[in-house]
């Protein structure tokens, strides 16, 4: 392995253990928060801060990261980013889920759903990582003169930070509404302000509409585009893809399930949570089935 990538491996860890740190100072800051106030019959709001060490470590790993993404780019001497690679496309969605932390914790908005990115944003961070290790084929970048992978690749990022705070609010809705049936507890218990299970519900059910379509542009780019490379391939087809195939459409099924969950109540709640967390496992599984080599 050449120097520059052993370099560059060890950065990306780095900025995953920037992250894991500021989920971790954030942590320690609401629990001593929680511990001063524990007669305070309300609990924390919502609204309460991480803290500067945390928020300075969000912001030195998200700066970390575009530094690395920028070098990556340099790298391939021709200023395309090569998304194609696992280590790329995973970085890419790491700092599109820190920035929008940064956004939630400024506008105030949501700032305790935004609090969960940070875990999230280190899995995908490891998940690179790994992935990057494993496969040592060497990637090419994409064709972005050719219109169906520009498509695809624009609206499958999109559709993957969409399912990914969806995934996140899944996540919270569930430990707000534990929280919300341990309300007759003693108040000490509930050092992490939470958002209102509404609130969490609409904020995912719009994600699930913004990311469906996207998801479904992408699928129907991607096969185009795949049915072009391998008309003018003289090679026979790659096998292996079933799995990856069979994968991409039932996670494509679960998020057609949530889409109609207005029109049935039964899988409101919980469950829509639940299928949001399982969509998007199967959606990043999907992914780790076209890198793996």
């Amino acid at each position: 392995m050449p120097t520059h990538e052993i370099i560059q491996f060890g950065l990306l860890a780095a900025t995953s253990a920037l992250f894991a740190a500021a989920f971790g100072l954030g942590l320690m800051r609401m629990r001593r928060i929680a511990r001063a106030m524990a007669a305070a019959p309300a609990g924390l709001p919502h609204e309460s801060s991480m803290g500067g060490p945390a928020r300075a470590a969000v912001i030195a790993g998200t700066c970390m990261g575009v530094g690395l993404l920028i070098w990556r780019a340099v790298d391939t001497r021709t200023g395309a980013l090569p998304v194609s690679e696992p280590f790329d496309a995973f970085l890419v969605f790491g700092l599109l889920l820190s920035l929008t932390v940064i956004y939630f914790r400024w506008t105030r908005r949501l700032r305790g759903l935004s609090f969960f990115l940070l875990p999230m944003i280190v899995i995908l961070l490891w998940i690179g990582l790994l992935l990057a290790l494993v496969s040592r084929k060497a990637g090419q970048p994409p064709d972005y003169a050719n219109v169906w992978t520009l498509v695809h690749m624009v609206t499958l990022i999109a559709a993957t930070i969409c399912f990914a705070l969806a995934c996140v609010g899944g996540v919270v809705y569930l430990l707000a509404d534990r929280q919300l049936r341990r309300k007759g507890l003693e108040g000490s218990h509930r050092w992490i302000g939470l958002p209102a299970l509404a609130s969490i519900e609409t904020f995912n059910r719009r994600l699930i509409y913004g990311g469906f379509p996207l998801l479904s542009i992408s699928t129907a780019a991607g096969i185009v585009r795949l049915a072009q490379e391998r008309a003018a391939s003289t090679q026979p087809a790659a096998g292996g893809g079933h799995m990856k195939i069979a994968m991409g459409i039932l996670s494509w099924l679960i998020y057609a399930v949530l889409l109609h969950v207005p029109i049935n109540p039964r899988f409101r709640g919980q469950r829509a949570a639940w299928l949001a967390i399982a969509g998007f496992i199967l959606f990043i599984a999907t992914f780790v089935a076209a890198y793996w080599r």
